[in-house]
Order: C-alpha cells, then structure tokens, then sequence
C-alpha cells in the first residue's frame, strides 16, 4: 500500500466538491451543498492549501491546511476521506504520513487538528 500527497489545483476540484458535499448535512459547519461551477470559483478565488490524498495512484480523500503561522511554525489541518474509503483503517496511516509530511515541509513545531 503506497501512499502520497500531491498539492491539489484546480484539475481536482471536482473530486474535492464530490467529497465535500458528502459530509455537509452531517459533519460540516456550512451545510452549503456547491456546484462544481462555485467549487471551481472558490479554488480559484481563495487558492487553499489542500493535498490530495494517493492510495496506490487513486485519489481517496483530501487533508485541508489553515491558519499556517512561520512565526509560531504551526498549521490547522483537517481531512475527508471518499466514502468508499471509510471504514478501512486509513483515516490513522493517512494521518500519520501527512504529519510526517507537514513537519518536513513547513519546519513545523505544532500540527493541530
């Protein structure tokens, strides 16, 4: 089992709006169900700091970053797996490489979630 993470852009937004509007009515604070159109805005728009998540070459979900600080060398992040994913024990793998991950990339000295 491999895997890795790729900085998503704007030829990922389908998958990440597919994702998203599964989880609005039960586990989002915005309960907003978006087009693919306003997916593709938002992307463009406000340019997240999102990663694909790769199992084996398949996107399976994605983690979001926020309220990334040098100065205090910290990040927020959070992540949705597909559904056809879940209940497959790798929400905890997932975790643990993108934190290894982000430490490397960012020099962090905190991770929250």
């Amino acid at each position: 089992m491999k895997i890795i993470f790729k900085k998503a852009d704007l030829n990922d937004v389908s998958f990440l709006n597919e994702v998203r509007n599964n989880y609005v009515k039960e586990f989002l604070h915005d309960s907003t169900m978006y087009t693919l159109a306003q997916a593709r805005e938002w992307f463009k728009e406000k340019k997240p700091d999102y990663y694909i998540i790769l199992l084996n070459k398949n996107k399976i979900g994605y983690f979001r970053t926020s309220a990334h600080s040098k100065k205090n060398k910290n990040i927020y992040i959070g992540a949705d797996l597909h559904p056809d994913y879940i209940g497959k024990k790798l929400s905890f793998i997932c975790y643990n490489k993108f934190i290894e991950f982000l430490f490397k990339k960012y020099e962090l000295n905190k991770i929250s979630l």
